[in-house]
């Protein structure tokens, strides 16, 4: 009997845990993910899901781009405006970039921040609470 007892405690214990770290886990910060790459009659069509899980709203935000090709040399650069985020809410983006061949691009990197206004505290580091991430094959890093 105790051993039982013993057993569904432990079970709902686990229960009432495993759902909670996942919101205990989730960082607050500003996630970019480069969902979608694809060729376009002046360009590369980049598609963007910009999640921002910090509860401040942003006015401004955008980046500084650079584009390195499949043998890791620069090949262009960008400034690009996320524009306005809301707190807890995902945001998708999409833009061309002229001149940019999809194929040729293995790795962009967010070199850093370019705005980043909000409406919290003044001590918000931007660069420190933004990640990079990717679907595909080209690479999009911090």
């Amino acid at each position: 009997m105790i051993f039982r007892v013993g057993v569904l405690v432990v079970m709902c214990l686990g229960l009432a845990l495993g759902s909670a770290p996942r919101a205990w886990a989730q960082q607050e910060g500003i996630a970019i993910e480069l969902n979608k790459v694809e060729s376009a009659p002046s360009g590369c069509r980049l598609h963007f899901d910009v999640h921002n899980t910090t509860g401040m709203k942003f006015e401004v935000f955008s980046v500084d781009l650079v584009f390195f090709d499949t043998d890791g040399v620069v090949s262009s650069r960008s400034l690009v405006s996320f524009g306005r985020l809301h707190p807890n809410k995902h945001h998708f983006n999409s833009w061309e970039f002229p001149s940019v061949e999809c194929t040729k691009v293995g790795r962009i990197l967010v070199n850093g921040i370019q705005q980043c206004q909000h409406d919290g505290g003044e001590s918000f580091d931007c660069l420190s609470a933004l990640s990079a991430s990717h679907k595909g094959k080209i690479e999009l890093v911090k």
